[in-house]
């Protein structure tokens, strides 16, 4: 489970089935009449930004969780076959960080 927030809504809408937007506010509550009306909650939208935040965040965690799991796997014990496996997730970790994106 991510412990990474999804971002604050900028806006709520009411959608047709053709996906035209009937009604949008800020607040969700200037809905309700429409919301009461056609049983359905409004949808909560975010910006472009605020979704490509989030995906990079999600992104940088999983990133993380794999090279911690490298990391942890072989301890060098001082035969060789220990330190290059150690020396490899070692090396694999690092790789797997390289692809994290940049924060911003």
């Amino acid at each position: 489970m991510s412990k990474i927030k999804m971002p604050e809504p900028v806006t709520y809408a009411h959608f047709t089935e053709e996906g035209v937007i009937r009604m949008w506010s800020r607040n969700p509550d200037n809905l309700q009449a429409v919301t009461e009306a056609i049983g359905k909650q409004p949808t909560a939208l975010i910006t472009t930004t605020q979704a490509e935040a989030y995906a990079d965040a999600r992104v940088r965690e999983a990133l993380e969780q794999a090279a911690k799991q490298c990391e942890g796997r072989y301890q060098p014990w001082g035969n060789l076959a220990d330190d290059r496996a150690a020396d490899c997730m070692s090396r694999a970790a690092g790789r797997i960080r390289a692809l994290i994106p940049p924060q911003q």
